[in-house]
């Protein structure tokens, strides 16, 4: 592995934190948070280098992903795309000659949580109470299995707050990251 400036081995958290600025009401999954092409090489990414960063199976490069993508995907257009999100730190570039390795630097799952966390604290903080009158009215229609993990995530928040222990509660939350279905 060289020692490109683009691969950074801080913590996951530093990764990508705040890399997503937008939430579009009107589309749909990832594209919600990324421009579709974005979002279509994401998923790709995701699919195709899914192995560990020190494996070579954890990376992959701009031509498999074109590859993996089908016709009608310009070479250029996907290395100009994958270059941004590079700059946006949801992916990891680094170079082995003759060409540049990529692969995600945030887990599917761990990009939908801190997305979700980011908007919902931005909605308490600039609506307050509204903000939380519309998630209980969004909870109404909401599976039994969402009201049991919101349940038992106010329950071990309570008893976090009561013991102070800083252990306790993650089952809970781990689900709420991972437990979508």
């Amino acid at each position: 592995m060289s020692d490109n400036q683009d691969y950074e081995a801080d913590p996951l958290s530093a990764r990508a934190n705040s890399s997503v600025r937008s939430f579009a009401l009107g589309a749909h999954g990832l594209r919600r948070i990324l421009g579709a092409t974005e979002a279509d090489l994401m998923q790709t990414l995701w699919a195709i280098a899914h192995g560990s960063e020190d494996t070579p199976e954890g990376w992959t490069t701009i031509g498999a992903v074109c590859q993996s993508l089908g016709p009608g995907h310009n070479y250029k257009t996907v290395q100009t795309v994958m270059n941004r999100l590079v700059e946006k730190r949801l992916v990891l570039r680094r170079e082995e000659a003759p060409a540049y390795l990529y692969r995600t630097a945030i887990s599917h799952e761990d990009l939908i949580a801190q997305v979700t966390r980011q908007v919902i604290d931005g909605l308490m903080h600039d609506f307050g109470d509204v903000a939380v009158v519309q998630l209980a009215h969004a909870l109404q229609n909401v599976s039994a299995q969402y009201l049991a993990i919101l349940q038992e995530l106010a329950q071990e928040e309570a008893t976090d707050d009561l013991s102070s222990s800083g252990d306790s509660g993650q089952g809970a939350k781990d689900r709420t990251s991972k437990g979508r279905g």
